[in-house]
């Protein structure tokens, strides 16, 4: 656009200039062509760049030439002597049209080129045809060679903000897209959570609807696993506390002990175990600690019995730098004590504690390797 504008204040220029300076100029009508060449040079231009919707470097093969002729043609049909004054409309339109040409040029060394071009032809056509001194040649076509490179130097600018525009677009599209698939992939969580996992809930819950207990037991695994996906986002059954949690739950359900686990919360925090620890990572307990955090939850729940209408509720959660876990009956059975001190014995071992709440509610914790 800066082009353009540069362009149309240079053809507002001659149009305004040359019907003032008409009587002064030797030869009005030669002159008044010569303008005229200008301007539509410069206004086909502007509607080639209009129409591409962004300048091209490629008008400089006409840009060039059709200034270079214009000066040699105006200081001939200038008067050799005397004051020029405004016959020289030309010098006035190449000059602007000089910074036009920085614009285009990639290098700097390009716009020097091109603005040594036309100040080379003006010094020649002047010296040829008018009495000029030396000096006052110079100094009239310094403009040439600093109008082009400040051109050059705004060209690069716009163009290095073009560059990172288009860039920072792409980033957008792209993280645009990764959110949408993201949200794709939490659509069909929800999906299977209120199709798939309610179904095998609801066969695993009904008891005579599954008759052999090994499919039974299996189908109590895929719910579980399915559940902690839906929950965390996280499938990969690799060694990790949330993986042994879902097993002790699979073999207490084979020991004919209904259990309910929700550990939600100690799979998706990150809060008190390191920077490290991303969105979906469990803390991070050592092997012995974790053995004897399953071994202990295992031995806690079979200690309750036992009983048709019970549901062992089992709750894990992140606290005071271990991890804590609440096992709870649903159907008011109380533990076995003599099982509990065996248990409480192990936790102590690895620096946890194990507490009997009055009632049917026990506690287990154990330190994690992070928060010691």
């Amino acid at each position: 656009m800066l082009g353009l504008a540069i362009r149309a204040s240079g053809v507002v220029m001659l149009t305004c200039t040359l019907p003032v300076i008409r009587s002064h100029l030797a030869h009005p009508w030669w002159s008044a062509l010569l303008a005229g060449g200008l301007a539509a040079e410069n206004a086909a231009v502007a509607l080639w760049w209009l129409a591409r919707r962004r300048p091209d470097p490629r008008v400089l093969w006409l840009d060039l030439p059709v200034g270079t002729a214009a000066i040699v043609l105006n200081s001939w049909l200038t008067p050799r002597h005397g004051a020029a004054g405004w016959a020289l409309f030309v010098y006035p339109n190449t000059v602007l049209m000089a910074f036009v040409i920085g614009l285009l040029c990639r290098r700097a060394s390009a716009a020097v080129a091109c603005g040594a071009l036309w100040a080379g032809t003006n010094v020649a056509a002047t010296a040829v045809f008018r009495d000029a001194t030396f000096g006052s040649l110079l100094q009239l076509n310094v403009p040439y060679l600093s109008n082009a490179l400040v051109g050059w130097l705004g060209g690069s600018m716009l163009r290095r903000n073009e560059e990172l525009l288009a860039a920072a677009m792409d980033a957008e599209v792209r993280e645009t897209a990764q959110l949408a698939a993201s949200e794709q992939k939490w659509r069909l969580a929800a999906a299977l959570h209120d199709g798939v996992l309610q179904t095998l809930e609801t066969v695993r819950r009904g008891g005579g609807a599954i008759v052999d207990p090994v499919l039974r037991a299996e189908v109590a695994e895929r719910a579980s696993w399915l559940r902690r996906y839906i929950e965390t986002g996280h499938g990969d059954q690799e060694r990790d506390l949330g993986a042994d949690l879902d097993a002790m739950v699979v073999a207490a359900r084979r020991e004919g002990i209904s259990v309910q686990l929700n550990a939600a919360r100690l799979l998706a925090t990150q809060e008190g175990f390191g920077d490290e620890s991303g969105p979906g990572d469990a803390p991070r307990l050592g092997a012995t600690a974790r053995e004897a955090m399953i071994e202990g939850l295992f031995h806690t729940i079979t200690a309750f019995g036992r009983r048709a209408d019970d549901v062992i509720v089992v709750r894990a959660v992140p606290d005071a730098g271990g991890v804590l876990i609440t096992a709870l009956s649903t159907a008011d059975a109380v533990p076995d004590p003599g099982e509990l001190a065996g248990v409480g014995a192990r936790l102590g071992s690895v620096g946890g504690w194990l507490r009997s709440a009055p009632g049917q509610c026990v506690e287990l914790w154990v330190p994690s390797s992070d928060g010691g």
